[in-house]
């Protein structure tokens, strides 16, 4: 299948009047409601994530992706399952929480999944909790971000500028889920790779995906008839 050259859409204001001009269309941002990403594995199955919201998570003010993009499990990819993200004063996304239902982990606080003009090897940690409803006792996780620096890659729909994150997240102290994220500012998540790993460090199973398209919306201010 053709890969798709990245292009933002703007949806026209509904209600204005012909000789009034139109307001000027605020900046969109990588959480706008209504933006679309579609990856592709290397088989050409396609998965894709899209901004759903508004959220709140413990109170906070978040919107939700559904789909996978961030998280800690190849599972969310194959179930549609949601992450929550918000944006912080700098402009760098937050996770509040990943799952749903009685699976999803909670942050302890926001965490950057990225943070931009990070140094290759700065690094940072979070905490994520869930409460069994059955038993109500904490299951805990970790992650441990860690910033790989600036790296230009190339995809058939381009080639970007992005930082370079790993994921890796722990459970009972080990290491179990590895993920490697290629930010764009703009775009988000450009590439990304998944390895589940076993007792010994290894592979069980990986997920690679590439960007195919993505779809900004931008919202126009409505005008008073």
């Amino acid at each position: 299948m053709r890969f798709l050259v990245l292009v933002p859409v703007l949806f026209a204001a509904c209600g204005a009047s012909p000789a009034t001009p139109e307001e000027k269309p605020r900046e969109a941002t990588i959480l706008d409601f209504g933006t679309t990403w579609v990856y592709a594995d290397p088989n050409g199955k396609e998965y894709t994530c899209r901004i759903e919201g508004p959220m709140a998570v413990e109170g906070m003010p978040c919107v939700a992706v559904r789909g996978a993009n961030v998280g800690i499990s190849l599972m969310r990819w194959h179930s549609a399952d949601v992450t929550y993200w918000s944006l912080s004063e700098s402009g760098e996304v937050q996770v509040h929480a990943v799952g749903e239902g009685e699976s999803r982990l909670i942050a302890r606080s926001p965490v950057a999944a990225y943070k931009k003009g990070a140094e290759r090897g700065h690094s940072w940690e979070a905490r994520f909790y869930a409460i069994d409803p059955k038993t109500g006792v904490e299951d805990t996780a970790s992650c441990k971000f860690i910033c790989g620096g600036r790296k230009t890659i190339g995809l058939p729909v381009g080639e970007f500028q992005t930082y370079y994150v790993v994921e890796e997240w722990r459970f009972a102290g080990q290491v179990q889920v590895r993920v490697e994220n290629w930010w764009e500012e703009k775009l988000g998540i450009i590439q990304q790779v998944y390895h589940r790993v076993d007792a010994d460090g290894h592979d069980r199973e990986t997920l690679h995906l590439v960007l195919k398209t993505k779809l900004v919306v931008k919202n126009i201010p409505r005008k008073n008839p």
